[in-house]
């Protein structure tokens, strides 16, 4: 918050933008949803003119996380697909492959696990090439989810167990 004030008093819509994602997150991860929608929603003003696509796709994220904790996954899963859409164009592929992994997520949450897999299908080599073992099996635990949904136990099964064995060590 004071790092957010600071930057809105020295008029530095860059910074506000960034301090104003940050404490958004908190905020939802707090479960403090309309603190975090006033917080995004002078982000969204603040960055309007931004040309840069990973600050804008940040701002997306955020939104899209923010629908998803509150039980909205329609507005989840469009804020979800403009950050894919805006990651998609840089080559931030560890970025890109999260964003692939966020509207998975969503997509679950909304029923559409055929899509969801497709998603999680065209993400997990962005993961391989930008992320680590932790990442790779965190993708594929939500692969997991969406093979239990399309009644594909078993082979969720074995997915979940090798992603176990790669997280025990993980902190």
């Amino acid at each position: 918050r004071q790092s957010l004030d600071r930057a809105n008093e020295r008029k530095n819509a860059p910074e506000a933008v960034r301090f104003g994602v940050l404490l958004a997150n908190a905020y939802i991860d707090s479960g403090e949803f309309d603190e975090a929608a006033g917080v995004l929603t002078q982000a969204v003003e603040k960055a309007e003119n931004a040309g840069d696509p990973i600050f804008r796709a940040r701002i997306y994220w955020s939104l899209s996380r923010l629908h998803a904790m509150q039980g909205e996954p329609g507005p989840a899963a469009r804020y979800a697909r403009k950050a894919l859409e805006l990651l998609e164009l840089t080559e931030h592929t560890a970025y890109a492959a999260r964003a692939h992994q966020l509207l998975a997520h969503v997509e679950l949450d909304r029923g559409n696990a055929a899509e969801a897999l497709d998603i999680l299908d065209r993400g997990f080599p962005l993961i391989q090439q930008g992320g680590n073992k932790v990442e790779e099996a965190l993708f594929q635990l939500e692969k997991a989810r969406a093979l239990v949904r399309l009644g594909r136990g078993d082979d969720a099964k074995r997915l979940a167990a090798a992603s176990a064995r790669v997280l025990e060590d993980a902190s």
